[in-house]
């Protein structure tokens, strides 16, 4: 019996000669999350219920924002990835666990629909949950792109199957790469210029989250918003909160899941929020 191991390998050995770039960012990507697991641990973040974190949103935003999530919009493209989630194949490239949660989706669709974000920017995209909610964000808007960047788990055809829930019809507004964000992440940046929301939701190292994070953070314009995804692993959302001037910084436990997710705003001026409070 071929085990997974073998078969990772018989696509990676290739990628020696064929794509030298990627398999060093494989190597290291491996690497880096063995080392991680045994210099890190989990966080003890104090968290916010998802009902509650959705009406602190609300009055930070100043708007109803269980009126947003009531939207027709909202409901159809909820409805087409939970009827998209039964199609696709039971043995993918992805497992369930890289697919974003629904308290994600939800948070980043209220996000973008109540900041109307001319660019926004995702590392990790999987079936493309999460970047299926926030298109139909931006096509509610109409106006915005979303840059998207994911490095597909080795296999046959994986990449076909990057973003497969993202509706055809909400791709115009779509700007998918693949590769690791420490190659692809600083040019899309550059280019940009100026980005509105940034959503981490790739490898889940402290060393790779925390240069995410530092590397948006440079780009992301006052008052714009970052969310990382499946924050409790280790204590780099904190760490970064504490040391950058926002206006609003939240922890918000993902519903029927031990995951949580880290939300920050860019203060205008300078001031300093810590984790899991509103000032």
């Amino acid at each position: 019996m071929v085990t997974t191991q073998t078969q990772k390998l018989r696509h990676l050995v290739p990628l020696i000669v064929r794509e030298p770039r990627e398999f060093y960012d494989r190597i290291r990507t491996k690497i880096e999350t063995r080392g991680d697991r045994g210099q890190h641990h989990p966080y003890p973040y104090a968290a916010s219920a998802y009902d509650d974190a959705i009406a602190t949103l609300g009055r930070e935003l100043g708007i109803d924002a269980e009126a947003v999530l009531r939207e027709q919009s909202f409901a159809e493209i909820r409805d087409h990835v939970v009827a998209g989630r039964t199609t696709l194949p039971a043995r993918g490239p992805f497992t369930a666990v890289h697919n974003g949660d629904v308290a994600l989706a939800s948070v980043v669709y209220l996000l973008a629909r109540a900041s109307a974000p001319a660019i926004a920017v995702e590392t990790g995209v999987a079936y493309g949950v999460t970047s299926a909610f926030l298109l139909q964000a931006l096509k509610e808007n109409a106006a915005g792109y979303l840059w998207s960047v994911d490095l597909p788990p080795l296999g046959p055809d994986a990449r076909a199957h990057v973003g497969a829930l993202v509706p055809p019809a909400l791709r115009d507004r779509w700007r998918l790469r693949h590769g690791v964000s420490r190659r692809l992440l600083p040019g899309i940046l550059e280019d940009a210029k100026s980005i509105d929301l940034f959503v981490h939701d790739s490898l889940h190292t402290y060393s790779n989250m925390l240069w995410e994070f530092e590397a948006a953070w440079r780009f992301l314009r006052p008052g714009g918003w970052l969310i990382s995804d499946d924050i409790e692993g280790n204590a780099a959302f904190s760490e970064f909160s504490r040391r950058v001037e926002c206006s609003m910084s939240l922890v918000i436990q993902e519903q029927g899941k031990r995951a949580m997710l880290g939300v920050l705003r860019k203060a205008g001026v300078g001031r300093t929020c810590l984790t899991g409070e509103m000032r």
